[in-house]
């Protein structure tokens, strides 16, 4: 909770807000779903015709973390959000999820993510990742849509097995419109020049890759 207090234009200010995020988590249920609710409340004037001031003064608001466009910022401002996330919680282990930047407040990944190739665009955010976590063990899990291929045998050679302990392309069929020469075995072999052949595998059916995760789990 904020409070603010002071002068402005020989009046009064008398501000606030508060944001909050409570739930409750069914610990013994499938999935442990939690129920909850993120509160952000900023106060607004109620008489634009006394001296008292009571809209929130934000200084310096981060809009989209609002709304992607940040139309909106934190005053005179009801933000509620209801939850329930089993999914992510009882299939992804505890850690970041980096989305695409596609903010206007950030003008920099905004255009980056409009302009920039996929490939270019993949390799920079792995990078990013890199950098983030460059002691950690990766596995890159893509497909042959578009350039996942090109984009982690990019990371592969920069980093090596050091970094990238697999590499594992799902071979998309069935799309119609689909380029073929997307899944030609003369892809993949150009696209992983370099990269020893046991990193890389390209598989269809996910149960191809049961016995290759596992012996990754058991180190």
């Amino acid at each position: 909770m904020i409070g603010q207090f002071g002068r402005f234009a020989g009046g009064d200010i008398r501000a606030w807000s508060v944001a909050s995020d409570t739930g409750y988590t069914w610990n013994d249920l499938p999935w442990q779903p939690r129920l909850g609710l993120s509160a952000n409340i900023a106060s607004g004037d109620d008489d634009l015709d006394d001296a008292l001031l009571g809209t929130f003064n934000p200084l310096y608001p981060r809009g989209n973390y609002f709304s992607e466009l940040a139309l909106l910022g934190p005053r005179n401002f009801y933000n509620l959000h209801p939850f329930l996330h089993p999914f992510i919680h009882s299939t992804y282990p505890a850690g970041p999820i980096l989305l695409r930047d596609a903010s206007w407040m950030d003008l920099s990944g905004f255009l980056a993510g409009l302009t920039q190739g996929t490939q270019a665009y993949k390799r920079n955010r792995m990078q990013r990742l890199h950098r983030m976590l460059p002691k950690r063990k990766v596995v890159c899990v893509g497909d042959s849509t578009q350039s996942d291929p090109e984009a982690y045998a990019d990371i592969y050679r920069l980093f090596g097995a050091g970094w990238v302990r697999r590499i594992f392309i799902r071979k998309v069929t069935g799309i119609a419109g689909m380029d073929e020469s997307k899944n030609a075995p003369e892809r993949f072999e150009k696209a992983f020049q370099g990269v020893p052949r046991g990193v890389w595998t390209v598989f269809e059916d996910p149960a191809e890759l049961y016995e290759a995760v596992d012996g990754l789990v058991k180190g």
